[in-house]
């Protein structure tokens, strides 16, 4: 779960400007707020708002996310140079790298982790481990002007074998790419629940983004209503429940060919399964073998 994410000197953000999921110290609402064994059972806020004025930055926000992400899970080809977009209305910036940082938990642990950057190398790295009452320091690399890369670590090695291999992966990390990166790509597995969270439990979600491909979901046993209502208790959405209407199938403004689709694949399912689709118009409709409806 992410706690806090801060970004530095990238599209709008000149001065750090920080996200925060941690709750405050009112009394109210406590449903609304979980539990984390660590560090120190913080108290972190079940979803957030960005609000502002047009121009304010929002977007840009979500933005860093998924760019400090992708520079994580894509990393950067040999030779290639890294994407750099700093703040462009300050003259100063433009010689200062971007600064990116996440805290975060996964797998009842929490962490820092975060990095600087340029168009030609990165110049900072760290993790560290939050703990009860400190941070333990578990890699920090920085990369110098020369290229010349050096990364500490505090780590218990399984044999000294491990510990040269991990050195030798550090020594050989490229200067334009992140170690955390280089470590999975290498096959290290200190760091996998730290780059896992990012592969994995880290999903944005822009507002233009859709879901494509034919048939969308199936399901078998529970309906799609239930099944989608549960959904909405959980998010604590404050939507009691869901209602569908019948319509017509043949008189769907859907495209010809998905028409197809759809029949072709309602004769391929089992009698107790549904189907969901959503269209191009952004609707989603569901079918059964005995009756359609859209919700």
């Amino acid at each position: 779960m992410l706690i806090r994410f801060s970004v530095e000197n990238f599209l709008s953000f000149c001065d750090e400007t920080e996200f925060s999921m941690i709750a405050g110290k009112t009394r109210q609402h406590s449903e609304q707020k979980l539990k984390l064994k660590k560090p120190n059972n913080l108290n972190v806020l079940k979803t957030g708002v960005i609000y502002g004025a047009n121009t304010s930055g929002k977007s840009n926000l979500v933005k860093a996310i998924d760019y400090a992400r992708d520079r994580i899970i894509m990393g950067t080809r040999l030779k290639q140079m890294i994407p750099f977009n700093p703040f462009r209305f300050a003259k100063d910036c433009q010689s200062k790298p971007s600064k990116f940082t996440f805290e975060f938990s996964t797998n009842d642990e929490s962490y820092v982790y975060g990095f600087s950057l340029d168009a030609q190398r990165i110049h900072e790295e760290w993790l560290y481990e939050i703990r009860a009452r400190s941070e333990r320091q578990i890699f920090e690399r920085k990369t110098s002007a020369n290229n010349e890369t050096t990364v500490e670590f505090n780590l218990k090695f399984d044999s000294k074998d491990d510990e040269d291999f991990l050195r030798f992966t550090a020594r050989g990390t490229r200067p334009n790419q992140l170690f955390l990166t280089e470590s999975i790509e290498r096959n290290v597995e200190h760091f996998a629940d730290v780059y896992n969270w990012f592969r994995n439990s880290l999903v944005i979600i822009f507002p233009d983004s859709k879901i494509t491909g034919l048939p969308a979901l199936f399901m078998v046993e529970d309906s799609f209503k239930q099944r989608f209502e549960q959904l909405l208790k959980q998010f604590d959405t404050g939507i009691s429940g869901v209602k569908l209407q019948e319509v017509d199938f043949e008189k769907l403004s859907i495209p010809e060919i998905i028409l197809e689709d759809i029949h072709q694949n309602m004769h391929s399912i089992d009698a107790e399964e549904q189907m969901v689709v959503l269209t191009p118009d952004g609707r989603r409709y569901l079918f059964d073998r005995n009756c359609s409806g859209v919700l």
